[in-house]
């Protein structure tokens, strides 16, 4: 990732590059977006998966990182105006946790198991709508109070989930099953 980047203004994607990831939404939403933010970039970070070819116009300034090792991908959550995760089916979502714990503001699918990580820490859209997605972001850029708002929500909502946490719910779990 060039140096330059890290200074410059820009929206992050995170996710294996596949359909269910709907980057093709978001670079749709990215070019609405962009209209009125020339000097924003979006920077997309993931590993190649299956079936995904993206074209991109040339006037937007996108690009394709691949994967990122977690303490580039730190970086990048930290220094993003906004997390974009229009995933069409998420198990779970770990994108919107990492980006809520590093204080990156998130935009995010409201469908499956989503909602439920990110509660009401995130601006949540139809992954299906890029008028909607850009919308989004336009608000986000727009008011300082409520990117603070998602920001501060985000942190305390990322505590809720730990490792710890989740290995005891599975030993009460088993405790309750085996009783």
């Amino acid at each position: 990732m060039p140096m330059a980047l890290a200074t410059e203004k820009f929206i992050l994607g995170v996710g294996t590059l596949e359909p269910r990831k709907n980057f093709k939404t978001l670079i749709e939403a990215f070019s609405l977006f962009h209209k009125k933010h020339p000097n924003v970039s979006l920077l997309i970070a993931g590993g190649k998966g299956w079936k995904e070819k993206y074209e991109v116009p040339k006037n937007l300034p996108i690009q394709f990182l691949g994967y990122a090792p977690e303490h580039v991908l730190k970086n990048l959550y930290m220094n993003a105006r906004a997390l974009v995760f229009p995933s069409l089916y998420e198990g779970f979502g770990m994108p919107p946790l990492e980006a809520m714990a590093l204080g990156c503001p998130v935009v995010c699918s409201n469908t499956g198991s989503l909602p439920e990580v990110v509660g009401d820490c995130a601006l949540m859209i139809d992954p299906n709508n890029a008028r909607e997605i850009a919308e989004a972001l336009e608000k986000l850029f727009g008011d300082d109070d409520l990117r603070t708002e998602l920001i501060t929500k985000g942190h305390l909502r990322a505590k809720e989930f730990s490792w710890k946490k989740s290995a005891e719910e599975l030993i009460k779990l088993f405790q309750k099953i085996s009783d």
